[in-house]
């Protein structure tokens, strides 16, 4: 860490006064010079404290009804980009049950019958998650288009 000190001329680094408050807003500036130093590790979704997951979630949208876990909500950030590029399509919404589950899905769509539909299939994911999973696969699809869930 830089110290302040350094900066001082040679005539008051000597100065008892001086030095007492130097070192006084060194201890205050220290937080902000680690947090400058590891901006890039604050700012990645992987890497970043909790609460700055929170804070990027928030930013990006990546969450709107209960907080999902920290994991989720690390996959969700860290995919934020690619799933509002893609969004409303195939590979959006793949983009996004994967953030979701951290599972890949397996997408059909039928545009055969009256009112299209896509289906979402998954496998290894806890049946209890179904009724939030259909809520985030309806949210994502078009609204004219079905969207299921199949868990297995």
């Amino acid at each position: 860490m830089v110290s302040v000190a350094t900066e001082l001329p040679t005539d008051l680094r000597d100065d008892p006064a001086v030095v007492s408050v130097v070192a006084a807003i060194d201890a205050m500036l220290a937080p902000l010079f680690d947090l400058v130093d590891n901006l890039d590790t604050h700012l990645d979704a992987h890497t970043a404290p909790a609460g700055i997951v929170d804070w990027l979630a928030t930013i990006v949208g990546a969450y709107s009804d209960r907080p999902p876990s920290l994991d989720q909500r690390r996959r969700l950030v860290a995919a934020a980009h690619e799933i509002s590029r893609w969004w409303g399509t195939k590979r959006g919404l793949a983009a996004l049950v994967r953030a979701d589950t951290g599972t890949e899905p397996e997408i059909v769509e039928d545009f055969s019958g009256p009112r299209p539909r896509v289906l979402v299939r998954l496998s290894g994911v806890d049946s209890a998650d179904r009724q939030r999973l259909r809520a985030l696969v309806a949210s994502a699809v078009p609204v004219h288009v079905q969207g299921e869930v199949e868990i297995r």
